[in-house]
């Protein structure tokens, strides 16, 4: 006889009273062994912010850098606690980068148009509110805004 603890339907849990969907067993079985090898290659299912206080930022009273496009400028105000970069940027309309980025980032568009090319030949254009994410080294990737956009990038 089973236990009354496990009399629930298989696959389902019961969570504040209501049924929650899991994998079936097998797939469960199957999966942890992929996430512990993910683990121990530094790819954890949560992101590591050690050492960072609590704080607000106020973008406005962030000093501005500029940095020169091929054409444009690209204005950043940043923040950098610990081994985390975080920037607010805008780019001016025509903006081009002229470099290639292969740094990792967690990017949002606040407002405009961004298209991001990268060395495989792909582009993609983010609207106000679309975000990409790229792993550090995972593909030379740059920007450039027709009309000028406002980023949050974290890296």
């Amino acid at each position: 006889m089973r236990h009354p603890a496990r009399r629930a339907q298989a696959g389902a849990r019961q969570i504040a009273g209501k049924p929650r969907r899991t994998a079936p067993r097998a797939i469960r079985r199957h999966t942890r062994p992929a996430l512990a090898a993910a683990a121990r290659r530094g790819h954890a299912r949560t992101m590591q912010l050690a050492g960072i206080p609590f704080q607000a930022i106020d973008w406005a009273g962030v000093a501005s850098t500029e940095h020169p496009g091929a054409p444009g400028v690209a204005t950043w105000r940043t923040i950098e606690v610990g081994n985390v970069r975080v920037r607010k940027v805008e780019y001016s309309a025509g903006y081009v980068a002229d470099h290639w980025c292969e740094r990792g980032h967690v990017l949002l568009v606040l407002g405009g148009e961004l298209i991001t090319e990268l060395d495989d030949g792909r582009r993609v254009t983010l609207a106000a509110g679309d975000t990409y994410v790229v792993a550090d080294g995972d593909g030379a990737h740059r920007s450039s805004s027709p009309g000028g956009a406002q980023l949050f990038i974290v890296d």
